[in-house]
């Protein structure tokens, strides 16, 4: 090899290998002090990108997770609530079958009765959560322009889009009828009806069995009114005269069952087992389930029932649901199905309840509130419709807590459980694309620096291999 002066390629390449060596020293430890693979835009620009996007989709699911876990909070906050009225009914039940037991006791009954619902109408109207009301009806479904034969209406989920509001149109193409049998044969006279001395029949309806005793030569119109005596015992009535005189359940639809049978005697009445029939039709041109007065529809955009008021025939009624309720967001993007929506009905004591109905000069429910001291369902005035309202009371507190255990459980809950699963899965994508592996970089550490040391150690080889060309040009070199 010759001997150069000007230029040293020796050194050069020596200092260009060193110098790698040091940047790859630097690069390892950095990667190692930081815990990232990318730490510039440089180190893998098409990398950053993918864990760039990864990191913005984990953050969008990480905030639908928060606001879904804000909405179970409300509704256990809600059902909390709810769990503390439904023990307040139980002793508001609890009073008016005192009261129907020791008549004697009423006053003082109908003062606890009072205080009870006092306590619930505190409870409705005081729930709150994140300063917002949970129970006074604040929160359930607004309707409007109301067409129809409607009592009540339940409406659990509803699906607006760009609307402020959804058209309801339900067509009743099935009555809902109660269970009937004849009270007998007899004429427009009330000609007899029994034969035989002693006639016992016994009569079984939605709320029990009973003994009805007749005596002898009973009359169609005794039939009704021997029935009529023992109505709160089995949920039986009778109305009409004579040959129309007839049995009924105070129910409607197919679980109203009446039953006769003789006990004893002659009984000249149908005898024997009917039921009702459930009402029959559609909502929003979607078949519905009938149940009893009530018609509900459960679609992807609409989940509601109807009551109707008792003799609706066939026929239309109709509604408007304007935008209100709860509405959240359970899931990132924009999609419908990652929008939840519901409303939460109101327990006040004047909400509990439906509106009353009469069927053959008695009433039927009500509202709790009509059960304090001194109104239409108080223990005095009509204890047996008092208890039917606390139970369609307990009913309808009872059908609230299930439909927001359901929301909580079946659409919240899975929709949590699969974010925080795809979070998993992108947060182990995430570190496979930027973070350190610590067993490469520390071999990739130590090699760097071996290099390093030993470019140092040649470069100073090199030096001095220079030097002693300039020494045999000056004389004095070895």
């Amino acid at each position: 090899m010759g001997i150069r002066i000007n230029n040293n390629p020796t050194a050069l390449i020596t200092i260009r290998n060193l110098s790698l060596a040091n940047d790859k020293v630097a690069l390892a430890s950095e990667r190692l002090s930081s815990g990232y693979r990318i730490n510039r835009a440089s180190d893998d620009p098409a990398g950053m990108v993918i864990a760039g996007t990864l990191r913005s989709e984990s953050s969008s699911l990480q905030t639908a997770i928060d606001n879904a876990q804000f909405t179970q909070n409300m509704i256990t906050t809600t059902d909390g609530i709810l769990a503390q009225i439904t023990t307040q009914l139980n002793s508001a039940e609890t009073d008016v079958l005192a009261a129907l037991n020791s008549p004697s006791n009423i006053s003082t009954l109908q003062l606890q009765l009072d205080t009870t619902i006092d306590s619930i109408s505190s409870l409705a109207n005081t729930a709150t959560f994140n300063s917002q009301k949970l129970l006074d009806g604040s929160r359930d479904y607004t309707v409007a322009n109301v067409v129809g034969s409607i009592s009540r209406t339940s409406i659990r989920q509803v699906y607006f889009g760009s609307s402020n509001g959804i058209a309801v149109n339900a067509s009743v193409t099935q009555a809902a009828s109660q269970g009937l049998l004849s009270a007998g044969n007899a004429g427009a006279n009330g000609a007899a009806n029994s034969v035989g001395t002693n006639t016992v029949i016994q009569v079984t309806g939605p709320l029990g069995t009973t003994t009805v005793s007749l005596g002898s030569n009973a009359s169609a119109d005794n039939v009704v009114s021997a029935v009529n005596t023992v109505r709160d015992f089995t949920g039986v009535f009778g109305s009409g005269v004579g040959g129309a005189a007839n049995l009924y359940t105070e129910d409607f639809g197919s679980s109203a069952t009446i039953s006769v049978s003789v006990v004893q005697g002659t009984y000249l009445g149908e005898s024997g087992t009917d039921q009702g029939q459930d009402i029959s039709g559609s909502i929003n041109n979607a078949a519905a389930t009938g149940n009893g007065l009530s018609l509900g529809v459960s679609t992807a955009s609409l989940r509601l029932s109807i009551d109707f008021d008792p003799g609706t025939t066939a026929g239309a009624a109709s509604f408007v649901v304007e935008k209100s309720g709860f509405e959240t967001r359970i899931g990132p993007g924009v999609s419908a199905a990652n929008l939840l929506s519901f409303g939460v009905e109101g327990v006040t004591p004047s909400q509990l309840g439906r509106p009353e109905s009469t069927i053959s000069g008695e009433s039927f429910f009500g509202f709790l509130s009509s059960l304090q001291g001194g109104s239409t369902n108080s223990l005095t005035n009509n204890p047996g419709n008092a208890l039917r309202i606390v139970q369609d009371a307990q009913d309808q507190v009872s059908e609230l807590r299930s439909f927001l255990g359901s929301i909580d459980s079946r659409q919240i809950q899975p929709q949590v459980d699969a974010m925080t699963g795809t979070i998993s899965e992108l947060a182990a994508a995430q570190s496979l694309i930027e973070d350190t592996d610590f067993a490469e970089e520390t071999q990739n550490l130590t090699q760097a620096q071996i290099l390093a040391t030993a470019g140092s150690s040649v470069l100073a080889q090199v030096g001095a291999l220079q030097a002693d060309q300039v020494g045999i040009l000056l004389g004095y070199g070895t």
